[in-house]
């Protein structure tokens, strides 16, 4: 595998290792997204231990308001934060 698409995986297999733990396991429930936010993107993302900013998230990502992300749902996420880290590393 190309370096790229073994990123591309992990960004699937650390999906699917919070998604598994409530519910449908290939959806997030808010509690797995808070779980995965917090350890996955301490430095990406801020506020992620304040309540109201990550239901806030959460509901901007969950398109359907099905009250789950799915994975579609949760690239959104994974693009946004790539945008942010895209524009730090360019920072003089």
């Amino acid at each position: 595998m190309s370096k790229m698409e073994d990123h591309m995986e992990g960004i699937i297999n650390i999906f699917h290792q919070y998604s598994v733990r409530v519910g449908d396991f290939d959806t997030l429930s808010k509690g797995e997204l808070k779980r995965l936010i917090t350890k996955e993107l301490p430095n990406t993302l801020k506020n992620t231990k304040d309540k109201a900013a990550i239901d806030k998230l959460f509901q901007d990502l969950d398109a359907d308001k099905d009250g789950q992300l799915s994975f579609d749902e949760f690239m959104v996420l994974v693009i946004s934060a790539l945008k942010t880290v895209h524009k730090e590393i360019h920072q003089p």
